[in-house]
């Protein structure tokens, strides 16, 4: 049983990580934005698999799964910091702002920076935060603790759902906003 939920949700983020990552490449070499942008769409997929490897680690524990849960832990606090953080931050500092932004907000959707970005600069600074709060709590406790105590278990796991919500929330939204600029881009050219 475990073994075939691990298959179906391994197998179903797989299209997941691949569209992210095409986005991304799209966008950065197709479109010519920089490769910050595929950085920044690649590590969310891999955030966001590794926020479902320790749902499941947790869900279902042993030894092994919880040493796993806590590999995958650092991995998520790192892509989401480096990745997610430091190179979507830097790119919407030097790119997005002086470049996509005016062309979002005079193109037919300037909605997509006034609701939609707007939203996501919120959730961004938050997420990190709540990844590297689960990455440390993983840590923290020890392994008898997350191998015994349901309640711990359960609200690791309910952490890591919100925060895996969180990171396909913002695939979504930075595909509506990317959507936003491609379409006023292409009519400008």
């Amino acid at each position: 049983m475990i073994r075939k939920l691990h298959m179906i949700l391994g197998y179903s983020l797989a299209p997941l990580i691949i569209l992210e990552a095409s986005w991304g490449l799209y966008n950065g070499v197709i479109i010519g934005l920089k490769i910050l942008v595929l950085i920044h769409s690649v590590s969310g997929g891999l955030t966001a698999l590794a926020l479902v490897w320790i749902i499941l680690e947790i869900l279902y524990p042993t030894e092994q799964g919880v040493v796993r849960a806590k590999i995958a832990g650092y991995l998520a606090a790192f892509l989401v910091v480096a990745g997610c953080w430091i190179a979507g931050g830097y790119n919407y500092l030097t790119n997005y702002g002086s470049q996509v932004k005016p062309i979002i907000l005079a193109g037919l959707d300037p909605w997509a920076h006034s609701i939609v970005m707007e939203v996501k600069e919120h959730v961004f600074i938050f997420l990190p935060i709540i990844v590297i709060a689960l990455s440390m709590t993983l840590v923290i406790l020890d392994q008898n603790a997350l191998l015994e105590d349901p309640e711990a278990r359960r609200a690791i796991a309910i952490t890591a759902l919100l925060a895996l919500l969180m990171v396909l929330l913002m695939f979504l939204m930075g595909a509506i906003i990317s959507n936003a600029g491609n379409v006023r881009m292409e009519g400008l050219r």
